[in-house]
């Protein structure tokens, strides 16, 4: 399978984050053709992704099952959680 994005192969020429945004995307796609809504583990997606896609994620993944996003701080998701767990070095909270 070759992925590509304007005749580009992302695989060659895709940069790092048009790679992982075409991954994120068939996962996305794929979880929605599924009977029943999977539980989402993504982690640390949003990292490579601007506000703008940052708020696509966020709006679709709130009308699907279970998600569950990690990030390196709590302001990267443009929503607010269900439910938020923070850890720092040597507890959590």
């Amino acid at each position: 399978m070759i992925i590509t994005s304007a005749d580009r192969d992302l695989r060659q020429f895709g940069s790092q984050g048009e790679q992982r945004l075409a991954v994120l995307s068939l996962l996305l796609a794929e979880a929605e053709l599924l009977p029943e809504p999977p539980l989402l583990l993504l982690d640390d997606v949003l990292s490579e992704l601007d506000l703008g896609r940052r708020r696509v994620l966020a709006d679709r993944v709130s009308e699907m099952g279970q998600t569950v996003i990690t990030s390196t701080h709590a302001g990267a998701l443009p929503l607010e959680p269900a439910q938020l767990v923070e850890v720092e070095p040597g507890s959590a909270r």
